[in-house]
């Protein structure tokens, strides 16, 4: 990279920043790692690119989050990264701005002599690594010293590696230092995925067949917030049941039971999910409805370390963006749904909407509003007060924008009753007891 020489100068217990490619859900995205210190901490904090059909554009993608990443140098905010992660989305690489970037899916084209060599490389590898982890093996069994104590992992749940485990194999980590993390895998054995040396206190991550250096992992607090979750459903006018609510009100527990333990998330973790159907067809919602979760729950299980307020957005983001993309090859792509979702991480609530569906907060009133409504006159309780944190009027008739969109395709907007779209509009209102009796 041309930019390195102007690259600002890390300390050495902080790392540079790091690039890779991601394939996941059909397509390519690049992932930037940057460690920024915090306190007496260094985190890692990761930002993905948008998704990409080819690998060559995701590598420009990583080539140009790692710029932004050297010109912000150790800002922890990330201002440049992100600023230039949300240009990248408005971007389409053309063809001569990839010259430099080798197409990996063009191996395909190779000669057959230049494959059957590929293969027995890769053959020749694993037998090193395998080689190299009984060495390991037996390295272990010769060191009686007692570990260094100079470090302790941070979280829970960690332990010593048996005698078969697999170790990174790092000069100047001590072989009889290390700690590990393990998690269960599809399969439901329990498999090490995080590395602690005590004797230098860093952590590593595998990745592939090799290991990556992490932040440190989050030290899990269990807030005292009370979460109470509820859902109601009115059927449509032919009776039909649209609407699909997916209510998961203790997330760690839902993790474990699916295998994907959320050990370094915060507590209460819960998740929300509301989807709205359409055209009168319930398929969309109920496909949307089982499939979220699958989908988010690997992404949580796999991080340790903390998550930044704009990296639990980004994960919605990329979430519901799989979830697009598998409706849409599915039978049920032709319904389509509405789709609103709320995590609960600690004390943060992260919202998300699609659609016509809205995320509102309602509140209480005050001491000092219902104090301030008795001395204009008002009689009977003081009104709640509302704020729209997501959805709104985006995509229905009261979006002037979401009316020329669809006269610019040749579309028409149904007319519906008088102050039909001024009604759609929020505003705080009150039930009184009895309106809530008429109802039930």
């Amino acid at each position: 990279m041309g930019g390195d020489d102007d690259a600002p100068r890390w300390t050495a217990d902080v790392p540079r920043p790091e690039v890779s490619i991601d394939y996941e859900d059909g397509v390519y995205r690049a992932e930037l790692t940057n460690y920024v210190r915090k306190g007496d901490r260094v985190k890692d904090i990761r930002v993905r690119g948008p998704a990409r059909s080819l690998r060559r554009e995701a590598k420009k993608d990583a080539a140009e989050l790692r710029k932004a990443a050297y010109c912000g140098g150790s800002d922890p905010a990330l201002f440049h990264v992100r600023l230039r992660r949300k240009e990248l989305e408005t971007i389409k690489w053309k063809k001569e701005d990839l010259k430099e970037f080798e197409d990996v899916e063009e191996i395909q084209n190779e000669p057959p002599k230049t494959l059957a060599q590929k293969r027995q490389e890769e053959q020749r590898k694993r037998e090193e690594e395998a080689r190299s982890g009984h060495s390991d093996v037996l390295l272990r069994l010769a060191a009686a010293d007692k570990p260094s104590e100079a470090h302790k992992p941070v979280g829970p749940n960690w332990k010593r590696p048996g005698s078969m485990t697999q170790l990174p194999q790092i000069e100047g980590h001590p072989s009889n230092s290390w700690f590990i993390h393990e998690k269960q895998d599809s399969s439901g054995k329990y498999r090490a995925w995080l590395f602690f040396n005590s004797s230098t206190g860093k952590y590593y991550a595998q990745k592939g067949t090799g290991y990556l250096q992490v932040g440190v992992p989050n030290s899990p607090q269990d807030y005292p917030v009370s979460v109470r979750v509820g859902s109601a459903n009115l059927s449509s006018r032919s009776g039909k049941k649209l609407d699909m609510a997916v209510v998961l009100p203790e997330l760690h527990k839902t993790g474990f039971m699916l295998k994907q333990a959320l050990d370094f998330f915060d507590k209460p973790a819960s998740l929300f999910v509301l989807c709205d159907g359409l055209r009168n067809v319930a398929a969309a919602s109920e496909f949307c409805a089982r499939k979220l979760h699958t989908l988010l729950l690997p992404k949580l299980s796999a991080r340790a370390s903390e998550w930044e307020d704009f990296e639990l957005t980004d994960l919605l983001r990329d979430v519901v963006e799989a979830l697009d993309a598998l409706l849409l090859s599915s039978p049920a792509s032709l319904a389509g749904c509405s789709l609103a979702v709320g995590l609960v991480a600690g004390t943060r609530l992260v919202l998300g909407a699609l659609g016509g569906v809205r995320c509102i907060v309602c509140r209480p009133p005050t001491p000092e509003a219902a104090a301030a409504a008795k001395r204009i006159g008002i009689s009977g309780p003081a009104p709640w007060t509302s704020q729209l944190l997501a959805g709104g009027d985006a995509h229905t008739i009261a979006s002037e924008e979401e009316r020329l969109r669809i006269e610019s395709v040749s579309g028409r907007l149904v007319e519906g009753p008088p102050g039909m779209a001024s009604s759609m509009r929020l505003s705080p209102v009150s039930a009184r007891p009895a309106a809530l009796a008429a109802i039930a």
